[in-house]
């Protein structure tokens, strides 16, 4: 190979530059855009220094009492399944420094022989190198740019949806705590009911069927104590899982019942705008678009050069000549003009473009879904608070005047007791609804999509059992 080829084989080394891997690239972007829609923030451990202060802080946290926030921060600290999440911006980061590197060039060579004769072969040399390639960087780094800066939003996203699901879980784990404590009551009145029922009956007052009657009461409300119970551990190891807590670590404490309805309602008038412009759902399917569309340019010069080879052979024959010259290797395009490859990029562009107009679309309506549901159910809760659980602690006071004045029996007066509680049990799912509407609005607003649901419409029998009527 001559001087002009290794000049000629140098300059196209160079123009491959020289690319490194940095620890932790775009995450200090991904824990911006996060900052900057949750209140509470995320690290990544590697080795670093500030591995032993995130350590510290979720110590912190363990050694108080546990809020929505604390729970929430927790989780995004301690779960190791969102710091595997995070590889994913190492491997995207890996593939954008490999698009910016020129292949290796391919070396090849034959040793030839006359028929019967091992004595000095013919050699042919060559080392080729895929010229294309070079044009294909630029494109290239492009397309891996873009799905980087999409691999970015995607981490970000898990990282909101993690938020989400922690605060949901707290809010459901802090109702089933409190109904565990309701229906521990309710298996004292119910046995309060079955001791007066027994002594009914050693007096000859009652029949046995009307003792079993409160036996089956009594067994009843242990039998919801324990389904109750059962669903509050339940909650409870769900939470920690997402907090990523183990056996050891497990033992925290948290409020035992919801926070109260807020005072001031929300304000609701521009919610529907809102999630609209913050929706990174939105922001990732058009991170999709600009992958998509510059992978079509370099489809686009793929259908019509798909490969193209320079390089230089060295041949010398078995009598010693020696011949050398460039070489190239160009496809001839007989068959395939690369229409269908240009055609199914451009209907990824067209999918990915309707993907958005309907997101959009659907951001819009569960916004609108989101603050209906929230109306609902503060409405509910107002109505429990306002009407509902003082009319049911009226009664049970009426009960026991009544009682005092021997109007009415013991079996009445638990009866009354009984009631209230139903309706308090009532009012917490209610307050717990509320809060789960509160955390799915949070979620949009802070750019996740959430699902539109609806819960069954209650019949006339559902509203009414439990509000009216005596033992």
């Amino acid at each position: 190979m001559n001087q002009r080829s290794f000049a000629w084989l140098g300059a196209v080394v160079l123009l491959s530059g020289c690319a490194t891997l940095t620890p932790q690239a775009g995450f200090d972007e991904v824990s911006r855009d996060s900052g900057s829609r949750l209140e509470q923030k995320i690290h990544w451990y590697q080795g670093g220094a500030e591995d032993q202060a995130a350590r510290q802080a979720v110590d912190a946290l363990l050694a108080k009492e546990l809020d929505v926030d604390g729970a929430i921060q927790l989780a995004l600290l301690n779960n190791q399944q969102l710091q595997a999440t995070y590889t994913e911006l190492g491997i995207s980061q890996a593939n954008l420094v490999q698009a910016g590197l020129l292949r290796n060039p391919v070396f090849s060579g034959t040793w030839k022989y006359e028929h019967g004769d091992r004595g000095r072969p013919a050699l042919d040399f060559e080392l080729g190198f895929e010229f294309l390639n070079i044009l294909f960087i630029p494109l290239r780094t492009k397309v891996a740019e873009a799905e980087f800066t999409l691999a970015k939003h995607r981490v970000t996203a898990m990282v909101l949806d993690h938020a989400a699901a922690t605060r949901s879980a707290f809010y459901r784990y802090q109702a089933d705590a409190w109904i565990v404590d309701i229906m521990a009551e309710a298996v004292a009145a119910a046995s309060a009911s079955l001791g007066a029922a027994e002594r009914l009956r050693a007096a000859g007052n009652i029949t046995e069927a009307m003792l079993d009657g409160y036996r089956l009461l009594a067994a009843e409300a242990r039998l919801a104590h324990g389904r109750a119970s059962a669903a509050a551990g339940a909650s409870r190891e769900q939470l920690n899982v997402l907090m990523g807590l183990d056996g050891r670590s497990a033992n925290w404490t948290a409020a035992a019942q919801l926070a109260p309805l807020p005072a001031t309602p929300l304000n609701l008038s521009a919610v529907e705008q809102q999630a609209r412009d913050v929706s990174l759902d939105l922001e990732i399917l058009r991170a999709r678009i600009g992958v998509l569309a510059a992978v079509a340019g370099i489809k686009k010069v793929e259908s019509v050069l798909p490969d193209l080879e320079l390089g230089y052979a060295w041949e010398k024959s078995i009598d010693g000549e020696i011949e050398s010259g460039p070489a190239i290797s160009l496809p001839i395009p007989l068959f395939d003009f690369g229409q269908a490859r240009r055609y199914a990029a451009a209907m990824e562009m067209e999918r990915a473009q309707a993907d958005y107009r309907a997101k959009a679309v659907e951001v819009q309506s569960a916004a609108r879904a989101a603050v209906a549901r929230l109306k609902a159910t503060r409405g509910a809760v107002e109505t429990m608070v306002d009407e509902l659980i003082p009319l049911s602690a009226r009664m049970q006071k009426a009960a026991l005047l009544e009682y005092n004045a021997m109007q009415i029996g013991v079996f009445r007066l638990i009866g009354a007791y009984e009631k209230r509680l139903t309706i308090y049990q009532r009012f917490v799912e209610a307050l717990r609804d509320y809060w789960l509407a509160r955390a799915d609005l949070q979620t949009l607003l802070s750019g996740r999509a959430v699902e539109i649901t609806a819960g069954p419409a209650p019949s006339m029998a559902s509203s009414m059992s439990g509000d009216a009527g005596g033992h």
